[in-house]
């Protein structure tokens, strides 16, 4: 998991004054769970994407806020799309991204077999892991704030 997204979390909490106990109060996650979400020294953590949602949720900003490289952000209190919405947006440009080619050639990153591909694509797969996602935005080449915005 990206150590910017966990410093966002971490940034937005401090911000609005959220402890790791409320957020779990609020988000219905677990305090171990957050802790290892936000322990910056775990790197392979992979939270699905609904975990990530609820987290979002619960701190009232976008998902998007959450995967967006920056200090200086002004956190929008604006949660418009629903789980659903964004990975239907994500399903979209990724399908758009991989037009024509097979999924064999572009399943090239352990977390991004050639099955999970179809599951993803099929609308079978509806809470994706974040490595998942991570290596989606790396065979796209798009970070994964654009894999996650209409027309991305």
């Amino acid at each position: 998991m990206e150590t910017y997204i966990k410093q966002n979390i971490y940034f937005i909490m401090n911000q609005r004054g959220i402890s790791t106990s409320k957020l779990s109060e609020k988000s219905h996650i677990s305090e171990r769970t957050l802790s290892d979400i936000l322990n910056l020294k775990t790197i392979d953590y992979n939270p699905r994407l609904s975990t990530l949602y609820s987290i979002a949720n619960s701190l009232d900003v976008k998902l998007l806020d959450l995967f967006v490289r920056s200090e200086n952000m002004d956190w929008s209190q604006d949660t418009d799309l629903s789980q659903d919405e964004y990975l239907q947006i994500l399903r979209g440009n990724f399908s758009k991204s991989i037009n024509g080619k097979r999924h064999n050639a572009v399943s090239i990153y352990p977390d991004l077999s050639e099955s999970t591909i179809s599951k993803i694509l099929s609308g079978y797969e509806t809470n994706p892991k974040l490595l998942t996602i991570e290596a989606i935005s790396r065979v796209t080449q798009m970070s994964i704030s654009e894999l996650f915005t209409r027309g991305g």
